[in-house]
């Protein structure tokens, strides 16, 4: 089995198509293989399935020269994602998504279903393709603990994508509040500094801080925002439950990674070398 297998959800929609090729982009740098995965809620609609997802995957290794299989799996697509990313060894799942528009599995509170159960990290899409590679990656801090560990899994995947990460944090007056974003700061330069990994530090303006990551996102020209998950199923402190799909469903389409708590504590790695 490769050593970077990324996992894409595929439901036979431009969409899907668009999650291979965001995923194409990171094998790409990676190496390694890409498998789609449909999940069918009834036996007799496997056959048909396989067949129409395994010609996806032969037209994906035919365009893009890539390793790409099919799964197709019998089950619930809030269930059985995650055991099959375990089965696959994959070190991502990638999905699309129309939007607050979208799919319902793929909005608000159930996305969080799909991604909440899964030990691997997730990039969810939108419509917009992958012009460029994988190399800017936004990733906010916040003054709790998740968040300050969160950046050893994003070093880890800057140093293998080869990525610069822009680092912002949100304005702070209070003298407590001051000391821990400082401290969160001087401990995600360590680590990306031992990563070898190039960096920025952007204080963000006052006002809502989860548009000011997009707003900062956007000027840094992004290709990824990093945000961390609660074993809940809501987003951290500074984002709020009411804002998460601001950062998931973004206006200008930029993809967001999102890391389980549950994996940082558990400190599994996002990708392989």
């Amino acid at each position: 089995m490769s050593t970077n297998t990324i996992l894409v959800l595929h439901d036979f929609t431009k969409i899907a198509d668009n999650a291979v090729k965001h995923a194409v982009k990171l094998i790409e740098t990676l190496k390694g293989e890409i498998v789609l995965l449909h999940v069918v809620s009834k036996a007799t609609e496997e056959a048909d399935a396989k067949v129409q997802l395994s010609a996806v995957a032969t037209a994906v290794t035919a365009e893009y020269k890539v390793a790409c299989r099919a799964v197709v799996q019998l089950g619930n697509i809030f269930d059985d994602v995650a055991g099959v990313a375990k089965t696959e060894e994959a070190r991502m799942i990638v999905m699309g998504t129309h939007g607050l528009k979208g799919m319902q599995f793929l909005t608000g509170s159930n996305a969080l279903k799909v991604i909440t159960k899964s030990r691997v990290p997730f990039i969810v899409v939108q419509e917009k393709e992958p012009f460029t590679p994988y190399d800017r990656i936004v990733c906010p801090l916040d003054f709790s603990k998740d968040t300050k560990q969160k950046v050893r899994l994003v070093a880890t995947m800057a140093k293998n994508l080869r990525a610069k990460v822009f680092i912002i944090v949100p304005p702070a007056s209070d003298e407590f509040l001051v000391n821990d974003i400082n401290r969160n700061i001087g401990f995600t330069e360590a680590v990306l500094e031992n990563a070898g990994v190039e960096y920025e530090v952007f204080t963000a303006e006052k006002g809502n801080f989860v548009k000011n990551i997009i707003k900062y996102s956007v000027t840094v020209d992004a290709d990824m925002i990093a945000i961390v998950n609660d074993d809940n199923g809501a987003m951290p402190s500074f984002i709020g439950g009411s804002m998460e799909q601001t950062i998931i469903t973004n206006e200008p389409q930029i993809p967001t990674l999102i890391v389980n708590a549950a994996q940082i504590s558990g400190g599994s790695g996002i990708l392989g070398t």
